[in-house]
């Protein structure tokens, strides 16, 4: 199962794939739904408030849920970051939330892209089978 989404880079991006996201209720546990919605949104942000590209350059969204993982890629064409490093506060935010909620994160720059992802560690149990 997954879900993949360009957007454009803009202020309205990061509501735009919590929006997206709506596809999994029912389908997700809602704790679950709300983290992903959640580091979906923050990264999606980064990616406009630090990429450095012009409004309207695309931000790649993917979403793949495997049997005991949930794997978040966001991508732009930005340089991205000489290191990422989750901001400190209480309550956490920024790059902290994704720390935080996320089992393992990274980002890296290859070629013209940057790009973030995250693993989420799960039970089966948290994705629910359409009845039939």
């Amino acid at each position: 199962m997954g879900h993949e989404l360009t957007l454009a880079l803009s202020p309205d991006a990061p509501r735009q794939i919590r929006r997206s996201l709506d596809c999994y209720i029912g389908l997700l546990q809602q704790s679950l739904l709300d983290d992903l919605v959640l580091v979906s949104s923050e990264l999606v942000s980064n990616a406009v408030q630090h990429s450095g590209r012009p409004k309207g350059d695309p931000i790649n969204y993917r979403l793949t849920i495997f049997p005991k993982t949930i794997l978040v890629e966001v991508a732009d064409r930005g340089v991205g970051p000489d290191q990422l490093r989750p901001t400190t506060g209480t309550p956490p935010s920024g790059l902290g939330l994704v720390e935080l909620l996320s089992d393992r994160w990274a980002g890296s720059a290859q070629a013209d892209t940057f790009n973030v992802w995250l693993e989420i560690d799960i039970e089966p149990s948290l994705i629910k089978r359409k009845q039939r």
